[in-house]
């Protein structure tokens, strides 16, 4: 017996906060399903481990994730990404600063890593980016149940799985152990040392394969969880006449794929990261057909966490489960423990894996198990016995059902090499014993009742197949940014097995035009050329499946799925802070007008202007918002009799209603005062010797706030301006009021000189009066 003993330093799990995570930022709102759970964290500790999901090269979508082009394509993708965010991907490896390695994926475009509340903001931004996924740890999911799904009856026929080899994705395995050492094809071990977890790879290292990579953890640290893999391995492909052991696994001539996908959590014992499951689902795809002719048919994860109750597509393992399905490997997860009547765990609800509840051995949904409208099947999953390190125990759960199908899947593709993993899934399904649940009977495996199903034409090459076939069938990813989008048009290829087959395209969604729709093929082919045609609003992703069907035939129709992912899109206005403008006496308007750009993150979008208020106007050359940005100008206009005011001007898209960008401007009024100087009355005293003092009144204006135009009334024949109107400011401006000799003078004289600024109701008087001297 071997299991490795690791020396465990204490880490602290990390609960720096940061001020006010408030509602997740509307960019990563777009890409998050999970925004909120993911600031939450970056608010408590300061930082989250994330995994992003690049968008697809459109380069690989007609080519299998292996082919040269597509890793190539991607992985020129996760190093782009990698230059904008970490620096190069060289630099990001040799990094130390780093709390978390940075992982990278090969066959699906995605990354790893940990990231502060700045760097989630910069990743949603980016347009390369798709989804953002939280790296999550989830725990393992905790004689008679063999012949009750009737491998005993499949064996007779010599079939027990011996061309299959089935890949264990657990806590590793006893290597001595005689139940599992003589099954074990082959080993590796993906596990994380970050501010909250430890490896338990071997070699000490984040990743590590070859003999020995598996070993089970050691239960003096890990606890009983380090027996879990051990237990799932056995009940898969346990070896045959063992002494003292049961009697065999499901299929007992089946190869083990040994993986270690968990770390060590102080206080908390063993779990899984997301990442380490996705870089160890990525390791069975590159090494599927590397066991001397057998192939890898089924991939066994129990373990999990969460409740849904609906397929989870935002699932980070959605695109290598769906790679592995698409080469013909099942990926079998446990359905969860929590006893829940109509949901089930993450990953179980990846869309494309096989979901596995737990039933007892009278055919009874297990008290423990979860359970959802979309859980595949149920396999007997109470009281089973089977290995643990250095002997045997029962064990109950889910975890112990999923290797029954894990092991069920190997047996039935090692019969019928030529069957598809939708005809197997179909066998299953069809042909199990109904277990009563909350949501309506669920099959419970029964693989001798598979067995003669797929014989009898569900994929054993015998019966009843399609005669048309249709190239590629990956899914389509088509990208929309704004008006535009990275595919515009794209074909699949319909032709003839044999003879002339007439077929039909079913399922085209609204945004793709298609043509031809139907035909007949020949064996040169007939390609579908599809042209997108983008929706004028679209708030959200849009998918679909293309069906191609054969007219007249029995085969399973061809389907192809299609999306129209939906790139979101941000408005940034420049400048970000108020503008502030003054109205001085209703007249003139400082500035006389100001420009703002609008920018969006990426491609162009049309846009419209709300909130303007009268005093103000907006003039642009384009209403179409571009990466580079769009001039618009902004004139104030003259009011009068206003008081201060604000206005909150909203950028807005027209085609999505979904990006804004806002601009506050304020508008000061100001009035402004003028004081002449003198103010007070001024008497002119005439003498007989007709002199006048003073002859000449100076009589000097003065502002406040800058320049004003004034104009004055109230002159007399007797008394003559130089000037009756001019501009004058705070240094002030002097009129010379000159005394003319009436023709007599009975009494005294009067006359009122009144100033107003322009624009200002309010006068300033300064009376005159002329009087004789006795």
């Amino acid at each position: 017996m071997r299991w490795v003993s690791t020396l465990l330093s204490a880490l602290a799990l990390t609960a720096a906060g940061v001020g006010g995570a408030g509602a997740a930022d509307a960019a990563l709102r777009a890409k998050a399903p999970e925004a909120a759970a993911i600031e939450a964290t970056v608010a408590r500790r300061g930082e989250v481990p994330i995994i992003v999901e690049l968008r697809r090269p459109a380069a690989v979508a007609a080519v299998a994730a292996d082919a040269p082009a597509a890793i190539a394509a991607t992985r020129a993708a996760v190093d782009g990404f990698l230059a904008r965010h970490v620096g190069s991907a060289a630099a990001a490896a040799a990094r130390t600063d780093l709390r978390r390695p940075v992982k990278r994926m090969t066959y699906v475009p995605m990354v790893a890593l940990t990231a502060t509340a700045a760097d989630l903001a910069r990743i949603a931004a980016d347009p390369a980016v798709a989804r953002v996924h939280p790296d999550v740890a989830v725990p393992p999911t905790l004689a008679e149940s063999v012949p009750l799904i009737g491998i005993p009856t499949v064996s007779a026929t010599g079939q027990t799985g011996q061309n299959a080899v089935v890949a264990v994705l657990d806590t590793g395995s006893d290597l001595d152990h005689p139940f599992i050492q003589p099954k074990i094809v082959g080993e590796a071990c993906f596990s994380t040392t970050s501010a909250q977890s430890q490896s338990l790879c071997p070699n000490g290292s984040n990743s590590q394969s070859g003999t020995g990579a598996s070993a089970a953890c050691d239960p003096a640290v890990g606890g009983s969880g380090c027996n879990h893999g051990t237990h799932v391995a056995g009940i898969a492909v346990g070896a045959a006449g063992v002494p003292g052991a049961p009697p065999q696994g499901v299929a007992a001539g089946a190869g083990l794929l040994s993986i270690q996908v968990f770390s060590y959590f102080p206080g908390q014992g063993v779990l899984s990261w997301s990442s380490d499951q996705i870089a160890a689902l990525e390791y069975v795809y590159a090494h599927r057909d590397d066991f001397s002719g057998r192939k890898v048919a089924a991939i066994n994860m129990s373990l999990g966490g969460g409740a849904y109750s609906a397929s989870c597509p935002e699932s980070p393992l959605t695109s290598i489960v769906g790679t592995l399905r698409s080469a013909g490997i099942l990926t079998v997860i446990a359905a969860g423990n929590n006893g829940y009547d109509t949901q089930m765990s993450s990953p179980a609800c990846t869309p494309g894996a096989l979901s596995v509840g737990s039933s007892t051995k009278t055919d009874e949904r297990s008290s423990f198990s979860n359970v959802s409208s979309i859980t595949t099947v149920f396999a007997p999953g109470s009281s089973i016995n089977s290995s643990v390190i250095d002997g045997y125990s029962i064990y109950n759960g889910t975890s112990m059902a999923t290797p029954h199908v894990a092991g069920a899947v190997a047996v039935l593709r090692s019969a019928f090499p030529d069957a598809t993993a939708d005809q197997i899934v179909d066998a299953l399904v069809s042909t199990g014993k109904a277990v009563s649940t909350p949501v309506g009977a669920k099959p419970r495996i029964d693989v001798a009742a598979a067995f003669v199903a797929l014989g009898a034409g569900g994929g054993g090459g015998s019966g009843p197949t399609s005669n048309i076939s249709v190239s590629p069938t990956d899914a389509v990813t088509i990208a929309r940014t704004g008006t535009t989008s990275d595919i515009t048009s794209f074909g699949i290829t319909v032709a003839a097995v044999s003879g002339k087959p007439k077929w039909k395209l079913t399922g085209t969604p609204s945004w793709l035009k298609a043509s031809p729709t139907s035909g007949t093929a020949t064996t040169a082919g007939t390609t579908v050329k599809f042209k997108v045609s983008l929706p004028r609003t679209q708030t959200e992703t849009l998918t679909g499946t293309l069906t191609f069907t054969e007219v007249g035939g029995s085969g399973d129709p061809i389907e192809v799925p299609v999306t129209l992912d939906l790139v979101a899109q941000t408005l940034s206005v420049t400048p970000a802070s108020d503008v502030e403008i003054t109205n001085t006496n209703g007249v003139t308007v400082t500035p006389a007008s100001f420009d703002v750009v609008l920018a969006t993150n990426v491609g162009a979008t049309p846009y419209k202007i709300t909130g303007l208020p009268s005093w103000l106007r907006a003039k642009a050359k384009s209403t179409t918002a571009t990466q580079d940005g769009v001039t618009i100008t902004l004139t104030p206009v003259a009011s009068k009799g206003m008081s201060d005011q604000s206005a909150t001007i909203t950028f807005a898209q027209t085609s999505f209603s979904m990006a804004t960008a806002t601009l506050n401007v304020i508008n000061h009024y100001v009035e402004q005062t003028l004081t002449p100087t003198p103010q007070a009355d001024t008497t002119v005293t005439w003498s007989d010797s007709e002199t006048f003092s003073p002859s000449v009144i100076p009589i000097t204006l003065v502002t406040s706030g800058g320049e004003a135009t004034w104009t004055m009334t109230g002159t007399t024949s007797w008394l003559i301006a130089d000037q009756k109107t001019g501009v004058t400011d705070e240094n002030g401006t002097t009129i010379n009021l000159t005394v003319a000799p009436p023709s007599s003078l009975r009494r005294n004289l009067t006359t009122t000189l009144k100033f107003q600024i322009k624009g200002v109701r309010k006068s300033v008087s300064v009376p005159i009066v002329l009087t004789k001297r006795p």
